[in-house]
């Protein structure tokens, strides 16, 4: 049996597709109208660092351990390495920005608010850039 790796030599445990618990920081123009807790679809064995403070911001990240599973079945290993990495980011890039999801958002489109969260990057996001001219 393979287990998720913690040394970060390793990369954990592949995951077929579960339903995690992501929580959402309510004060930036990214998350408008969306609420402070949402389900998101995980699949594969990507697990992306937090992004540091004076870089950008991590504006959607997968709740705790203990609370990150909504449905399905996760290794406790993954449970440990999955806890409060993130779900969207937000880096101011130049006159304009990166915004990152490390999940698909519009999986199955059946997922409630993460279809806000890609429009609002989407559209949201060129009123928030500089212009070039």
């Amino acid at each position: 049996m393979v287990r998720a790796s913690i040394d970060g030599k390793e990369s954990p445990d592949y995951v077929a597709g579960v339903l995690a618990n992501v929580e959402v920081d309510q004060e930036h123009w990214l998350t408008a109208g969306v609420n402070p807790a949402l389900i998101a679809m995980l699949v594969g064995n990507d697990i992306y660092s937090p992004i540091q403070l004076s870089s950008g911001s991590n504006l959607a990240w997968f709740a705790d351990a203990k609370n990150v599973l909504a449905s399905g079945y996760l290794w406790q290993e993954n449970k440990e390495q999955l806890a409060y990495k993130p779900f969207l980011i937000h880096q101011p890039s130049g006159k304009g920005m990166i915004v990152a999801f490390t999940q698909e958002p519009t999986s199955r489109a059946y997922l409630d608010g993460l279809n806000v969260l890609l429009m609002n990057s989407i559209f949201r996001a060129a009123a928030h850039a500089e212009p070039l001219r």
